[in-house]
């Protein structure tokens, strides 16, 4: 079964993420001094489109496919997926709080309401209105302390021996894709 940095719940009727590129999914082994050990954790560095509803096109996709696999050369596999609808993709353990962008209060057991809630229904949208300070926002809008968001398009690499991209590798994928990216770092 393939791990992946999207645990959150289908948002308006989406279907679970397809892989539209990816190697047949295998448990890892890291060898050392002729040692055996399989890695009980994987990290991945997941790259969405700010604007949840974006899916760039088909040959922009590979492009960047293509690209990230030259900034992360060490990656056990690099993937893109398109969902119908926005789902939610989290930092996995990374996880640690979302507030009001307005107020700044912690929303942690609203938030978690809101999501139990909204999972089975179908969403037209992804707006909020906050129990802090009323404010009406977006879902992906929200403040969260390790980065998330809401995407229909995901480009991640998993396992990529490489900490995190750097603001100019960014700035060549949001071109590639024609979009403003947000980087997600995912620990599982």
């Amino acid at each position: 079964m393939r791990r992946t940095p999207i645990h959150g719940m289908l948002m308006a009727g989406a279907k679970h993420p397809q892989p539209t590129d990816s190697k047949p999914s295998t448990s890892r082994k890291c060898f050392s001094a002729g040692l055996t050990r399989t890695i009980m954790s994987d990290n991945f560095i997941c790259i969405i489109p700010r604007d949840p509803w974006f899916i760039p096109d088909r040959r922009a996709q590979i492009q960047a496919r293509r690209l990230f696999q030259q900034f992360a050369p060490q990656a056990y596999q690099i993937t893109t997926s398109v969902t119908d609808a926005p789902i939610f993709v989290d930092a996995g353990v990374n996880f640690e709080s979302v507030a009001c962008p307005r107020c700044h209060q912690e929303l942690d057991t609203w938030w978690h309401t809101i999501m139990d809630r909204t999972a089975p229904q179908q969403v037209p949208d992804l707006t909020i209105v906050t129990p802090c300070c009323g404010a009406t926002l977006s879902l992906n809008g929200l403040r969260y302390e390790w980065p998330c968001g809401f995407a229909r398009f995901t480009l991640e690499a998993q396992n990529p021996d490489i900490v995190m991209l750097s603001v100019s590798q960014m700035r060549e994928l949001e071109g590639l894709l024609d979009c403003k990216l947000r980087q997600i770092l995912v620990h599982i």
